[in-house]
């Protein structure tokens, strides 16, 4: 089955997240029948929480300026190099 683009415009603009989790369940037990299920380890290196955007939903960044600036963090190249570390770790067969 192909989506079309309205299909996909449809998913992408629903509010319901668990029936858009049941429709993809489906997909996946069409093209999948063996009930197998993996899952991937995935990381993402945030090596700083500083951010020029201000978004108003983002809990994680801290502004260049202003009364929160301390709370802000620029990770060294042996602490991001300790963080791939521990991925490749995860990673590893029987983890």
């Amino acid at each position: 089955m192909t989506l079309t683009r309205q299909q996909a415009l449809d998913y992408f603009e629903s509010p319901d997240l668990i029936g858009l989790g049941f429709e993809a369940d489906a997909v996946r037990q069409r093209l999948h029948p063996e009930g197998v299920v993996t899952y991937i380890i995935d990381r993402n290196i945030n090596y700083t929480n500083f951010c020029t955007e201000y978004c108003t939903f983002c809990a994680f960044y801290r502004p260049l300026k202003g009364p929160k600036v301390g709370e802000g963090y620029i990770l060294d190249f042996e602490k991001i190099y300790e963080k791939i570390a521990e991925t490749v770790e995860m990673a590893e067969p029987g983890c």
